[in-house]
């Protein structure tokens, strides 16, 4: 048993006062005149303590009562064995794959999954263990319940298949909201740790962690203090560099298109900004939309700067 506010407990010592007041002799409160002891004076009673206590029941009554209400106050709580995790029990891991167009770049997308392989295979059966891709939105897939009490080699398999069912083939062509991504993590792992809280909670982020990546809603999030984030960076064997691209401003539709002119055509487009690593060594890059091989832009951009341009 616990107590919420233990310092009320001291209020039991005021199980003295009863004891004090049963010690205590007081002169008799009722007086009954005799005629013939009007003629004398009265001497005033000499109080003593009493040798004994009379009155058990009461005084105990009385005792009881204060404890009670020092137990009270005091807020007593059974703590539950079943929602208090034993040392070395499992473990709770959220895996987190990069899936942004950063990772088209030289197989990044078959090392990121190779390193959530190599992570699943080194969980225990009794480990709790959810993985999900993120680009501009994270995709679960698989959940906690999904991989309970399967060992490291068959997570493996069932992450595999999992990617095939989900047609998650390689990396798309999104923008990587890595802040959202860790948030979202972070309150799932929060939510399931609610009845069941696990010895330790870990996400697993894998990615190229590109410097256009955007992280602002870390900034609104209060990151829960048990929750550890360990980050898997992946790289290219020949490091030239990372164009980042966002889109800016979306064209208009064509409801919404004004009159016919070089202005109009020109708020028609749509607007994208382009960023370049600090320890880039490719400068020139070219634009396009794919499917529409007339629309590439070329252009030339220096490490760590970026422009914003229509296309």
């Amino acid at each position: 048993m616990s107590f919420l506010f233990p310092l009320y407990l001291l209020g039991a010592l005021a199980i003295a006062i009863p004891i004090l007041l049963h010690l205590r002799k007081r002169p008799p409160k009722e007086h009954v005149e005799f005629s013939s002891l009007m003629f004398l004076e009265k001497s005033p009673e000499r109080l003593t303590r009493r040798t004994k206590i009379e009155r058990w029941l009461l005084l105990a009554l009385r005792c009881l009562a204060l404890i009670l209400l020092a137990l009270m106050f005091g807020r007593p709580f059974l703590r539950s064995a079943a929602l208090q995790p034993e040392a070395g029990e499992g473990r709770r891991i959220f895996v987190l794959i990069d899936r942004s167009a950063s990772m088209q770049r030289e197989a990044l997308w078959n090392s990121s999954v190779a390193k959530a392989e190599a992570t699943l295979s080194a969980t225990k059966a009794t480990d709790e263990v959810a993985v999900a891709v993120f680009d501009e939105s994270v995709r679960m897939i698989r959940d906690f319940g999904d991989l309970a009490s399967l060992p490291g080699s068959a997570r493996v398999g069932a992450f595999q298949s999992a990617l095939s069912d989900a047609g998650v083939k390689g990396a798309s062509w999104r923008s990587t909201r890595i802040g959202d991504a860790l948030t979202e993590a972070a309150e799932r792992l929060g939510s399931a740790s609610i009845n069941q809280p696990p010895a330790e909670q870990e996400i697993v982020i894998i990615s190229d962690f590109q410097e256009g990546a955007d992280r602002d809603s870390l900034n609104r999030f209060a990151w829960p203090e048990d929750i550890s984030v360990r980050p898997v960076a992946i790289a290219p064997d020949s490091d030239e560099g990372n164009l980042a691209l966002h889109l800016v401003a979306a064209g208009l539709d064509e409801g919404d298109a004004p009159a016919d002119s070089e202005e109009a055509a020109d708020r028609n487009r749509r607007r994208v900004r382009i960023s370049n690593g600090r320890d880039s060594t490719t400068e020139h890059f070219t634009l396009t939309w794919q499917g529409n091989p007339d629309s590439k832009v070329e252009g030339f951009l220096p490490a760590g700067a970026s422009r914003v341009m229509p296309v």
